[in-house]
This record gives structure tokens, sequence and C-alpha cells, in this order.
């Protein structure tokens, strides 16, 4: 529960920070949850498919500037 608690104090106290936006949020965790059922279903659930589904869907994240604040 604790990631889920520090994002509702992100997104509600404060909320404008760039990387606050609900867009980054939303849509940064559709693009890592489509990464992790797609590794899931394409190579299993053991331990090094788990650590390349986290560095992929960080890599895509920050790639696609979902994360970043420097968004034009």
């Amino acid at each position: 529960m604790a990631p889920f608690e520090a994002l509702c104090v992100i997104l509600f106290a404060v909320s404008q920070p760039p990387l606050a936006q609900p867009r980054n949020i939303i849509f940064g965790h559709l693009i890592s949850a489509l990464i992790g059922l797609l590794f899931l279903k394409l190579l299993g659930d053991s331990a090094l498919v788990i650590a390349l589904v986290v560095g992929g869907a960080i890599c895509n994240v920050v790639i696609s500037m979902w994360a970043s604040a420097s968004r034009r």
C-alpha cells in the first residue's frame, strides 16, 4: 500500500509540479502494466523476467517522456 499512498500524496497534496500531473500518472501506470502483461505472457514469471519487466517499464516511461518534466 505504500506506493499507492505516495501516489495519492503526490496527486492530491502537491499536484502543481509537472511530474504530479494526472496524465503522467495514468499513462505511466498504463505503459508499465502493458509491459508487465506482455512479458508475463511471452516469457513467464521467473525472477529474471520480473527484473526485465521493471527495467523495461522504467526505460519505456522515461523514453516516452511520461515521467519527464521537460515534455513540450
